[in-house]
């Protein structure tokens, strides 16, 4: 299984935390949309993950059990 740091959505949700908070900072806290924004898209990310995990662990789940 692997865990965050050896994924690429890691990098993407810190990369795009950096990018709301250096566009907050531009803007001089004129707009909460940037942060919007970039959370949306991290939940995004990592709900896909997620639901990579699930699905397979339920192929893991029903594959054939061998005999040894």
């Amino acid at each position: 299984m692997a865990n965050c740091c050896e994924d690429k959505s890691c990098e993407i949700a810190n990369v795009g935390v950096l990018l709301a908070a250096s566009s907050i900072y531009l803007l001089v806290l004129a707009s909460r949309w940037p942060d919007i924004i970039v959370g949306a898209l991290i939940s995004g990310v990592f709900l896909s993950s997620a639901l990579n995990v699930l699905r397979q662990s339920l192929q893991a789940l029903r594959a054939p059990v061998s005999s040894r």
